[in-house]
């Protein structure tokens, strides 16, 4: 009984390791961490089939990943549904040849986080070991580079560490933020390819904008009472409330709600299954 009980420890510990990659740090308090959250999901066979068909199986896609996904697919659906698969045949060794026509074939582990990238809080890195921070910042070193046009795109930080939680290889990394950088109309310039998506993240200030003033439209149009909750508890004091122009700036910063807030589990399982 006691070999039983140690061997079904042993197996709930190499499920919630596997659950995260090289990235994450050593010594992660799993205190609050439910390993059938997040590692427990057996993988589809189906899904796995689904996915080299993609995208004529979307429907079919979306169908399975709402069942769950195991965590050895999880690389695979992301690479494939992002666009990153098509962006890696094009692409080639890109992000290789970018760092080494940079920094030559010296590996930084000192770079900081590019400015069109950094969230005005801060960079949220959650579980990450100080390499796979360092790794993070190399990948959004090399999209800056061959996204000079990129002018303010704070979320991106956000979504690199998500991903480095789940996926062990920078290249694939880069090539699935890569693509999702892309819309319809991209062009073939720095290796890029048109992919089969809208545009998944505003890249200007103007942009960001633009987003803020509709989803506070939206709010206050289809969620009128959790808008005024909002407007209440972020007003200048109890018995102020906070005014639409205000409620602009709380609007625009909704994505940081769910990457701040969110226990990381959440953020990577429903995030990395929704996405």
């Amino acid at each position: 009984m006691g070999d039983e009980i140690q061997e079904a420890s042993s197996a709930v510990s190499r499920a919630t390791t596997a659950s995260f990659s090289k990235w994450v740090k050593e010594d992660f308090d799993r205190e609050d961490f439910n390993p059938d959250h997040l590692a427990a999901v057996p993988g589809n066979a189906q899904l796995s089939d689904e996915l080299r068909l993609w995208p004529a199986t979307r429907k079919r896609v979306k169908t399975l990943v709402r069942q769950g996904v195991g965590v050895d697919q999880r690389r695979d659906l992301w690479l494939t549904v992002s666009g990153g698969l098509q962006f890696s045949k094009v692409s080639g060794s890109l992000y290789t040849e970018t760092l080494q026509d940079s920094f030559g074939n010296t590996v930084r582990e000192d770079l900081p986080c590019p400015r069109p990238f950094l969230p005005a809080s801060g960079c949220q890195w959650w579980q990450l070991s100080a390499a796979g921070q360092a790794a993070g910042c190399r990948i959004l070193v090399a999209i800056e580079r061959n996204h000079p046009d990129i002018s303010h795109c704070p979320d991106l930080q956000r979504l690199a560490a998500v991903l480095l939680h789940v996926i062990d290889d920078e290249t694939t990394c880069f090539n699935i933020l890569s693509a999702l950088l892309q819309s319809d109309h991209s062009g073939a310039a720095n290796g890029a390819v048109p992919s089969s998506h809208p545009v998944f993240l505003d890249q200007s200030q103007t942009a960001v904008i633009d987003t803020e003033a509709c989803l506070g439209r939206l709010a206050r149009k289809k969620a009128k009472h959790s808008y005024r909750w909002l407007q209440e508890t972020q007003g200048a004091s109890e018995s102020v409330m906070a005014t639409d122009d205000e409620m602009v700036r709380v609007m625009g910063d909704w994505l940081s709600w769910v990457f701040a807030w969110l226990p990381l589990t959440t953020v990577v399982s429903v995030g990395m299954e929704l996405g």
